[in-house]
């Protein structure tokens, strides 16, 4: 039984851990913008950060590029794609690692030899 838990999890993605209508904003505008991106972020349940910040530039473009009346006010379609961004840094910031990823170059413990690896 744990090897069936473990495999679901495994199957997991990204977008799958956030609300539908976030999800479905955030795949169709990879679907259209990025595919490779949306193919990243539906292999994974942890992004490396190059792919959060991919992610959040296509929204970002999407919004500018899309979603602005005549006013320059977002549309209703340019309020989802700025929520789904929100939301999409909100579950995965681009200023904290995720677990299982590795940050490159690595921040050197400047606490010296004695305390490093004390909080």
């Amino acid at each position: 039984m744990g090897e069936d838990v473990e495999r679901l999890e495994a199957q997991v993605s990204t977008l799958d851990r956030l609300d539908a209508e976030t999800a479905e904003t955030i795949r169709g505008v990879l679907g259209r913008r990025a595919p490779d991106l949306l193919r990243a972020l539906e292999s994974t349940d942890a992004p490396s950060m190059g792919v959060r910040e991919q992610v959040e530039d296509v929204l970002a473009t999407e919004f500018e590029r899309e979603v602005a009346g005549p006013d320059w006010e977002p549309t209703a379609y340019g309020v989802r794609v700025d929520d789904a961004v929100g939301r999409f840094l909100i579950s995965y910031p681009i200023t904290q690692p995720t677990k299982g990823t590795v940050e490159w170059p690595p921040t050197p413990d400047l606490r010296g030899p004695e305390r490093a690896g004390q909080p």
